[in-house]
């Protein structure tokens, strides 16, 4: 037999027979064998050729003088060993094999076994090779699922049956179970999600069948850390024909991004409702600003014609009235600037807080009784006299409460208390609260009670009027103080109001230039460039006026909206102030001109509506539009800086 193998096959034969010896080297030479050998006659030159060569196959003889074979096959270790043994010793081979013999052979005088010797020592040779490379192999997977198993995704191997047949230290981490726990188990089994079952085993057997990477986002119970995201990949694995073998799945815990998305998600509902309140105060800050504008200007306009004193006494009552009114609004607006842009300073000074209440109540009488309510108040006696604080903050907390108070009551009363929480040698806690027989709060409106611009609803409003931003500037003025504010409520019963403030005692001497300033400088509008688009002269006159020597800005002029477009086409803006009523071309019309017609940078240019018309369903029309934000005349400069800051820095 002729073998086709490159390099020869090393053996050492072991036989003390030179007769047989011989009768095997001329057998490898005759048959022109790719086979090296080395003679050894004895169990000792077997050793000491094993000790300092290698072979790949050792051939022994069963007797070896005073030896056997079987310490040859002890010797070869990890070297197949080819037993031989003479006629009738089937027993001896079969004890050869139990000792790790590869095969063995019978020799008869013929020399015919020596055919069967060559073709079984290339078996052999084969056979050495193969194993070696299946335990290079065997090797190269324990490495391979070491790496697995140390890597923090969860990977897990499945059957074509779906059915567990590995898993990493990712898995158990993630999932809770170890690999002795799930293996030969249905993987789908052991996901329990936030969606049905039916669409999760179908989302298994999409795989199975289509045989392609499919993705999914869900969630799972996990043994120690109970619910988590998971983001998940499925890759099928093919044979050569294409038939599918198993899959891998390789899972990523994403709760933290689930929660970071869930945490932006709120932040933009807040944002949204924010926003929408914001809308909703500027329409209600048209009805009530305008409502003592258009008072003052007839008054004004009546005066023109009245000569008689004691009339025109009434008219400028009433006139000092509105103006009074739209005072209150205006203030209310620039409190809550203050508060939030933090320039609100809070003092420290003597005074009696018994008197502060009295004084309140005695100037809230008139109000009150105009409605038929009764006003009480009632103070402590254990409360100092005198103390160490913000006494007009205090006022404006207890005025805004009352304020609120008999707003809200149609009938019945309104109470004022003071009491004392606790005492100490240089400090008093108190309780202000403000309780009333009115119209009470619904529960599903108390959460936002002390939100600025949030009131019950729109009938409310309607009814009642006011900015909502009273309590909200309440509640702020307690905590800048290191107060807190809250209240009970019951609707159609009434309301009560808590004000728990801390006070120092006032001891004699004590110095009142201590202040505690919260205050943030304003940013100005300095060297940008905005466009005007206003019709009116005495408007334009007005806002450049503002723009240009309150705020720095670079100005140019619009007439109307055709105008506007002919400059943008040349110059780029920073901002655009447009007027929504306007001859020709509208601000609507303009503001979706520039957004689709106009070129980039211009088409991206911000557009500040400026509207008389400052309700909803109008604040709606300009988002349309692709206006970024509006202002409502008349121009405040307060309001107007606000929202240039917010625009532009």
């Amino acid at each position: 037999m002729e073998t086709t193998l490159e390099s020869p096959i090393k053996i050492l034969y072991v036989e003390d027979d030179v007769i047989d010896q011989k009768a095997f080297q001329r057998h490898i030479k005759n048959g022109d064998f790719n086979l090296q050998y080395e003679l050894a006659s004895s169990v000792k030159d077997a050793k000491e050729l094993l000790s300092s060569n290698e072979y790949d196959v050792v051939v022994t003889d069963y007797l070896l003088k005073n030896e056997t074979g079987f310490s040859i096959i002890d010797m070869a270790k990890d070297i197949p060993v080819i037993f031989i043994t003479g006629q009738g010793d089937q027993s001896v081979a079969v004890k050869a094999m139990k000792k790790g013999a590869f095969d063995y052979i019978i020799k008869e005088s013929s020399g015919h076994y020596l055919e069967l010797l060559t073709s079984t020592i290339e078996k052999a040779f084969s056979y050495n090779n193969t194993h070696k490379k299946l335990e290079e192999a065997e090797q190269e997977i324990k490495k391979l699922l070491w790496t697995l198993g140390q890597i923090n995704n969860s990977i897990t191997i499945l059957d074509k049956e779906g059915k567990i047949e590995w898993v990493n230290k990712g898995f158990e981490n993630l999932f809770g179970h170890s690999l002795e726990e799930v293996k030969n188990k249905n993987a789908c089994e052991l996901r329990r999600k936030d969606i049905s079952r039916n669409k999760l085993e179908n989302f298994f057997a999409r795989a199975f069948k289509y045989k392609k990477i499919l993705t999914c986002e869900s969630q799972i119970i996990n043994n120690k850390k109970g619910k988590c995201w998971i983001y998940t990949t499925m890759t099928p694995v093919k044979d050569e024909t294409g038939n599918l073998v198993g899959v891998i799945i390789v899972d990523t815990d994403i709760s933290e991004k689930k929660k970071i998305e869930q945490e932006l998600i709120k932040a933009k509902e807040k944002a949204e409702d924010a926003a929408i309140a914001k809308q909703q105060f500027l329409a209600n800050m048209s009805h009530e600003i305008r409502t003592p504008i258009n008072g003052i200007m007839g008054m004004m306009h009546i005066l023109e014609n009245v000569e008689h004193a004691d009339t025109r006494k009434k008219y400028l009552q009433l006139v000092n009235y509105a103006s009074n009114n739209l005072l209150n609004i205006i203030n209310d607006i620039l409190d809550m600037s203050k508060l939030e842009f933090g320039k609100m300073i809070i003092e420290k000074i003597d005074f009696n807080v018994s008197e502060l209440v009295l004084g309140i109540a005695k100037s809230m009488q008139y109000q009150a009784e105009e409605k038929g309510l009764q006003l009480n108040y009632y103070i402590d006696d254990e409360i100092p006299t005198h103390l160490y604080g913000d006494p007009s903050k205090l006022n404006q907390i207890l005025i805004n409460l009352v304020g609120n108070s008999i707003k809200f009551t149609p009938k019945g009363s309104i109470t004022i208390s003071l009491k004392t929480i606790s005492k100490s040698e240089n400090s008093v806690q108190l309780l202000f609260t403000v309780s009333d027989t009115g119209i009470g709060i619904p529960k599903e409106y108390q959460s936002h009670i002390f939100e600025y611009f949030h009131q019950v609803n729109s009938n409310t409003t309607r009814q009642y009027g006011g900015t909502g931003l009273g309590l909200a500037i309440v509640k702020r003025l307690a905590e800048i103080q290191g107060g807190k504010a809250w209240f009970k409520s019951e609707e159609n019963k009434g309301s009560e109001f808590y004000v728990q403030m801390e006070f120092g005692i006032a001891v004699p001497n004590k110095k009142d230039d201590t202040l505690k300033r919260v205050n943030l400088e304003g940013q100005f509008l300095k060297g940008k460039k905005i466009l005007l688009v206003e019709d009116e002269t005495l408007n334009q006159m007005v806002a450049k006026y503002l723009l240009e020597n309150e705020l720095g800005a670079q100005v140019e002029i619009a007439s109307n909206g055709e105008i506007a477009i002919g400059i943008l086409e040349k110059t780029v803006f920073d901002l655009i102030i447009m007027d929504i009523q306007m001859p020709k071309m509208n601000g609507y019309d303009t503001a979706h001109y520039i957004r689709t017609k106009l070129p980039a940078p211009q088409n991206k240019t911000l557009i500040l509506a400026m509207t008389a018309h400052a309700f909803k369903d109008e604040e709606i029309k300009c988002k349309e539009a692709g206006m970024n934000d509006f202002i409502s005349k008349p121009i405040k400069i307060d309001e107007l800086k606000q929202k240039l800051q917010f625009l532009l820095i």
